[in-house]
């Protein structure tokens, strides 16, 4: 049985932009006490990829896509739905090994970290 995987990245406020920073500008950056997690862990829904996000007022988006085309299945809010959607795929197009690190597993699917 895998344990599921926990990831957790504290956020910051960049005092300039940080498009500046992109190009080679100088900033200040304050860290801050919130941020985002992940938490990945293996499903028990064949070929669906189940997603969902919250913060501390409770969960503001689920969906559920098929794998591996991210076929929408359900989903709480159709816009936030399709940026996820455009994310995903442009990752793969990027990374090739990307659509490897969402992998069939029996039982259903793990992401390779």
């Amino acid at each position: 049985m895998m344990h599921p995987l926990s990831f957790h990245a504290k956020g910051k406020i960049l005092l300039t932009g940080e498009y500046l920073v992109l190009k080679g500008a100088e900033a200040l950056a304050v860290p801050l006490m919130v941020g985002q997690g992940i938490i990945i862990e293996r499903g028990s829904k064949g070929d669906i990829l189940s997603w969902s996000a919250s913060d501390t007022r409770g969960i503001w988006f689920k969906g559920e896509f098929r794998l591996p085309d991210l076929e929408m299945v359900y989903v709480t809010d159709q816009i936030i739905a399709n940026r996820l959607k455009g994310i995903l795929l442009a990752a793969r197009e990027v990374e090739s090994s990307f659509s490897g690190r969402i992998r069939r597993t029996e039982g259903g699917h793990t992401a390779g970290i």
